[in-house]
């Protein structure tokens, strides 16, 4: 609790990635400004615990904060198959429509490629699509084809995240 008013008293923005659910719940309690959760997935696609239910992800929305779907594909799905692009672009258009489309944003983890420096190959799977950060353009592409407007695809990139550093951090 101390550390969730302080991180506030000092204009920061809260991260609240790796709470538990019940530390999200007690953290967004307190708050009175936008947080995020700069890296995660929701839980309608892969119930792995980490995921956000849709209730976590309507409480971000309510604050006007941003939540960042993860490349990491273990928490895409439970199926190894479906570790893809379309199935990324699957959680955006669901927090998406769930949110609104102004809280919702891109959050690599980019543990993915934490094996190209031999650091731990057990944590390290990849995308279909997205083999590299130079592949993002993938997602891209996938949110056009499926009828996404470009406007609402640069939000997703980067402008979601430029909005809520301009509204907490000034």
């Amino acid at each position: 609790r101390e550390c969730v008013r302080r991180i506030e008293s000092l204009g920061a923005i809260l991260d609240l990635a790796h709470a538990s659910r019940q530390t999200f719940y007690d953290a967004a309690g307190m708050l009175k400004t936008p947080f995020m959760v700069s890296h995660g997935n929701t839980f309608h696609y892969c119930s792995h615990p980490r995921n956000l239910t849709d209730d976590q992800m309507k409480v971000i929305s309510e604050f006007n904060g941003v939540f960042g779907i993860s490349a990491y594909a273990p928490f895409l799905s439970e199926n190894p198959a479906e570790w893809t692009v379309a199935r990324l672009c699957d959680h955006i258009e669901y927090a998406a429509d769930l949110m609104g489309i102004d809280c919702v944003g891109l959050g690599f983890d980019l543990v993915d490629f934490l094996d190209d420096f031999g650091v731990d190959e057990s944590i390290s799977t990849v995308v279909s699509g997205l083999e590299s950060v130079a592949a993002a353009q993938n997602i891209a592409v996938c949110l056009e084809h499926r009828g996404w407007k470009p406007e609402d695809i640069q939000k997703v990139f980067c402008g979601n995240y430029l909005r809520l550093i301009r509204e907490v951090l000034g």
